[in-house]
């Protein structure tokens, strides 16, 4: 799955993502709050100061949930636990996920009524040309209450994803989800996607691994 020639600003997704509106990051934007951006989402009901210098690191786009770009919010263990169970990074060691998130942009969706993260994403990038989506993942609990669309939103509308020329993502089952962000299968006729993959690399020798080929 591969989105490719990514406008210069945030303004041309918005007509991408009807009915789903989100968070615009500009320079104009930085003085506009969360809420303003998000006006008629469903579920909107608690907003940050309205103005800000900086465009917002956390928002609020369901009560009881907070979508945060903030590297205080991620919660390394609780990361581990839920992608070392996900088909694509199956068994993955403590230590390699530590040196993905320290290397990663990453994006925290946080239950903030029980104080537990319960759904990440990270984004890989040179911040100019490219990007690389990977990990998006929701605890099956929370799932249904548009959280993954919300996260979706917000990465996409970060201020240091905005210009590139290509981002991509590989995913096997939530093409529904990223179809409805601009992501797209590419059929360009000359070009392959390659890969070098080592599927199943984290886990024992002699293990089964789940169905699926990896992300």
């Amino acid at each position: 799955m591969l989105y490719h020639g990514l406008p210069p600003g945030p303004s041309t997704f918005l007509a991408l993502l009807a009915p789903i509106r989100r968070p615009v990051f500009s320079e104009q934007a930085a003085l506009v709050p969360y809420a303003h951006a998000t006006e008629g989402l469903p579920g909107m009901t608690q907003t940050p100061p309205k103005i800000a210098q900086e465009p917002p690191t956390t928002v609020y786009p369901l009560e009881g949930y907070a979508v945060s770009c903030d590297p205080a919010m991620v919660d390394r263990a609780r990361v581990h636990e839920m992608i070392r169970g996900t088909y694509w990074a199956e068994g993955i060691p403590r230590d390699v996920m530590d040196r993905a998130i320290d290397h990663s942009l990453v994006f925290s969706v946080v239950d903030v009524r029980a104080g537990r993260q319960v759904g990440v994403a990270r984004v890989m990038s040179d911040y100019a040309t490219f990007a690389y989506l990977a990990d998006v993942f929701i605890e099956p609990e929370h799932r249904g209450k548009g959280l993954s669309k919300h996260l979706m939103a917000f990465i996409l509308a970060h201020p240091r994803l905005q210009g590139l020329r290509r981002i991509c993502l590989m995913t096997r089952d939530a093409h529904a989800l990223y179809e409805q962000f601009g992501f797209a299968n590419r059929g360009d006729g000359g070009r392959a996607y390659m890969e070098v993959a080592r599927p199943g690399m984290y886990l024992p020798a002699g293990a089964t691994r789940a169905a699926g080929e990896p992300a």
